[in-house]
């Protein structure tokens, strides 16, 4: 009696069971790192950080016109790789038995995953992190460039107290209803701008710290950051979209300015502001003066924070 083809039923008593059916090797089979590798499509990864409401979402839907490059929204990659990479960090297991090929290996593979349903050959994965996170970036670019979108920080701020004045529920009103605190634009400034928190506060420190990891030689990589002022994309669009194309290496594309549109939508309720990724059709500067907006208080506390102007 073939005793591996018995399962116990009741005490002393057998039934027979069928051996399983074998699997044909063309249905089903583990690949190999190299087949792996072989099967998922070699992109090359750019990527966009800079600071908001500077002109990235406009910029990122010209781009994406080139069928070559790929700009979607605000990805969350950047994270993704930072949690798998605590676990492998804060694992007594794995520090017991490392194996930094699997690390390494697994991390990068988390960006094809990521854009495997995507066509194009060039992916510009968008996250205001990058600049302060090179060795991540490492991970998936051997050659690594970061369109970083810039303008004056008061700009940035008076565009977000216009657009929260068409948005009675949204994100900024929220965080200072949960703060108990009044729903001025004094305060709605100054939580943007908050140490560490702020939406805007933080996008600019990560502009600092890539700014200092590239003029002070912390990295292996030079020239790494291209910044695109947002009055150049609006005034002379054509020649900052072909210095783009130079700093990434590529050969230019014929772009159509004059009918723009953001194909790749997300889900912006969940900022609780409709308008807040809205691209016009034509490149128009938007009317936006920060001394008809913002007070003298704030003004004077916030003017003067473009670092990359300076020489």
């Amino acid at each position: 009696m073939d005793f591996g083809n018995l399962r116990k039923k009741n005490k002393g008593e057998y039934i027979s069971i069928p051996p399983t059916k074998e699997i044909p090797n063309k249905e089903f089979r583990w690949m190999s790192n190299d087949e792996w590798d072989a099967s998922v499509p070699q992109k090359t990864y750019f990527f966009l950080a800079g600071l908001p409401r500077a002109g990235g979402t406009l910029l990122g839907a010209i781009l994406h016109q080139n069928p070559d490059i790929y700009v979607g929204p605000t990805s969350p990659i950047l994270e993704f790789l930072i949690s798998f990479d605590n676990i492998f960090k804060f694992n007594s297991m794995y520090h017991a038995y490392p194996k930094e090929d699997f690390r390494i290996r697994t991390l990068s593979r988390i960006c094809d995953d990521w854009y495997s349903d995507v066509d194009s050959p060039i992916v510009i994965d968008k996250s205001r992190g990058w600049p302060r996170a090179i060795p991540y970036a490492e991970l998936l670019s051997g050659n690594i460039k970061i369109i970083c979108p810039v303008r004056s920080m008061l700009e940035i701020l008076s565009s977000w107290i216009l657009l929260n004045r068409k948005s009675p529920d949204s994100f900024i009103d929220k965080s200072l209803k949960k703060l108990n605190l009044d729903l001025t634009d004094d305060n709605r400034c100054e939580f943007l701008m908050q140490e560490e928190k702020g939406n805007v506060e933080q996008s600019l420190y990560s502009l600092k710290e890539g700014f200092k990891i590239q003029n002070q030689g912390l990295s292996n990589h030079t020239n790494f950051l291209h910044f695109v002022e947002y009055n150049d994309l609006i005034n002379n669009t054509e020649n900052t979209i072909n210095g783009i194309y130079n700093f990434l290496e590529l050969p230019t594309y014929k772009h159509q300015y004059d009918n723009i549109e953001n194909t790749l939508q997300e889900d912006i309720m969940a900022y609780g502001m409709p308008e807040m990724h809205d691209v016009r059709p034509t490149i128009t500067r938007s009317n936006n003066n920060p001394e008809e907006v913002l007070s003298k208080k704030i003004i004077e506390k916030y003017s003067g924070l473009e670092f990359w102007r300076r020489k």
